[in-house]
């Protein structure tokens, strides 16, 4: 799929553009407005790039270049005619998108991944033009420039404008296209009508415009200084994963960002993150184990905080991998194997009873077994496990990575180490067996017309299929 990136236009009301500065340029946690919106459409599996220049064409092209060091490939169209109205742009990229469905874009629009992603998950192979919309009219976040839209109850559109008195969404700057639109644009030519919203306008009139809802997801478009720092402000509430304990949720993610930002500012990379976090959990365990436990523990809370950053920083900088997430994965479970290691010498060292040798196993035990359940019901079954969605009601036991880490942090600084291991232990063991209930019931075939109603495959069954260890 290609993507017709929209970069003509002047953007006055942005400061620097007197200078001949191009707003598009402004950056964003160090990277361009225009080029996190590429890298986000890289991101939703497109790799072929026009971008329409026409002010300050060159400081585009310069900054830019053929792409490929954003991963994709990238032509340019000058449009002369810019200044008459952003549907001139389109029209000039008309002979490098082909006959196949495309992506227009705003240049001067900062939006989550998720939301390009969604958009291409809802082509209709072509038959129907799709715009992403908000839903959320009634947000404080929505400029009142914003274009709006009337969407009808089957998610049709109907009209967009920006004076519309009656809408129920406001148009996001992302649309998927077929060359009916060139035909529209033709039509609005004839009657001076340049604006991309024009001719959108016919091809709804027609029923040939449908809405992709993005509400909930995070988007600005950027015509001010005031909108760039929302934009930014917007950014970092993006940052956090999806997938928190309610440690993570409500402390350590306010921690986590600030160093993250830190982390972009200076440009460090997710892995030497991870690395840190790792660090700091290998001085946790020493720091246990050879007895200052309030060192060791403030250290573990620390490693636990700054494992949340490297994601973070990940997602900001548009370097997300498979390859990061195994090693992230791999990392932690070494980092927990030394402070739970560390707080464990120090209790059995200092009063050796039977029961805390048992608990000490039994919490090192545990520790991994949990992610090790949510890696083989994703290998099983191709979806990934949601803690917010699947765990229920077991969050409050605090059994997840960042719930055990808080307790042993709070164990060293009251010196009941052998307690907070003992609840680690316990409450690992019963999120371990809520979740393997919960993947047993899930993962149970509905009986076909062949089967035996109620029959349930083995274990040894379920693991060959999966590729068992």
């Amino acid at each position: 799929m290609r993507a017709v990136v929209l970069a003509a236009g002047e953007g006055s009301r942005m400061n620097g553009a007197r200078s001949g500065e191009h707003k598009a340029l402004r950056k964003i946690l160090g990277i361009s407005i225009i080029e996190r919106g590429i890298l986000a459409m890289r991101d939703a599996g497109v790799h072929h790039f026009t971008v329409v220049v026409g002010y300050a064409g060159d400081k585009v092209r310069d900054a830019l270049g053929n792409g490929s060091s954003l991963g994709v490939s990238i032509e340019y169209v000058e449009n002369k005619d810019w200044r008459r109205g952003n549907g001139t742009s389109v029209y000039a990229a008309r002979n490098t998108v082909g006959n196949d469905e495309f992506i227009v874009a705003m240049a001067d629009h900062w939006y989550e991944p998720e939301i390009a992603k969604l958009l291409t998950a809802n082509s209709s192979g072509g038959a129907i033009s799709k715009l992403c919309v908000d839903l959320d009219i009634d947000s404080p976040l929505r400029s009142d420039d914003a274009t709006r839209v009337r969407v009808i109850a089957d998610g049709s559109i109907v009209q967009v404008g920006k004076n519309l008195s009656d809408f129920s969404a406001v148009d996001c700057g992302l649309f998927l296209f077929n060359r009916d639109i060139f035909g529209a644009l033709q039509k609005g030519f004839a009657s001076e009508e340049y604006e991309l919203g024009a001719a959108a306008n016919r091809l709804a009139s027609t029923g040939r415009l449908e809405m992709v809802d993005v509400e909930g997801l995070l988007w600005e478009d950027i015509d001010t200084e005031d909108e760039l720092k929302a934009a930014s402000r917007k950014l970092r509430r993006s940052l956090p994963g999806s997938d928190d304990g309610l440690i993570s949720q409500y402390l350590n993610r306010r921690l986590s960002v600030p160093i993250s930002m830190i982390a972009i500012r200076a440009r460090l990379t997710p892995n030497f993150v991870s690395l840190l976090a790792l660090l700091l959990a290998v001085f946790s365990g020493f720091s246990f184990a050879f007895g200052n436990i309030i060192a060791g523990a403030i250290a573990a809370q620390m490693a636990s905080i700054v494992d949340g950053s490297d994601g973070e920083v990940a997602r900001a900088r548009f370097m997300s991998s498979k390859r990061g997430g195994l090693v992230d994965s791999v990392l932690d479970r070494v980092a927990d194997g030394f402070i739970l290691g560390g707080a464990g010498y120090h209790v059995l060292t200092n009063s050796p009873e039977s029961w805390e040798l048992a608990i000490v196993l039994m919490a090192l035990a545990i520790a991994p077994m949990s992610m090790i359940l949510k890696d083989r019901f994703q290998l099983a079954t191709g979806r990934k496990w949601q803690s917010e969605l699947d765990d229920g009601a077991s969050r409050v036991l605090l059994a997840t990575r960042d719930g055990r880490l808080f307790v042993l942090f709070l164990g060293g600084l009251l010196n009941l180490l052998a307690p907070a291991l003992a609840f680690v232990a316990i409450t690992g063991m019963l999120l371990l067996v809520w979740r393997l209930v919960l993947a047993w019931v899930q993962m149970t075939p509905i009986p076909g017309p062949s089967e035996t109603p109620g029959a349930v495959p083995s274990l040894s069954q379920s693991g060959a299929e999966a590729g068992g260890d």
